[in-house]
């Protein structure tokens, strides 16, 4: 699956609001990446509002 860049938006770490990640791996298209400060992992960048309700 692939995205434009319209689909897709940055994003901090929803955590701690960290932006500082490394990637770990890719699902679906989408990167997964972990925080370096909390270790969280979230797809970054991520689906916008409007591509997710397409």
């Amino acid at each position: 699956m692939s995205f434009s860049s319209s689909d897709l938006e940055a994003v901090q770490c929803l955590l701690c609001r960290a932006d500082d990640a490394e990637p770990r791996f890719t699902k679906d298209g989408l990167e997964v990446v972990r925080c370096r400060r909390c270790h969280l992992l979230y797809v970054n960048p991520r689906l916008t509002a409007k591509a997710l309700s397409r």
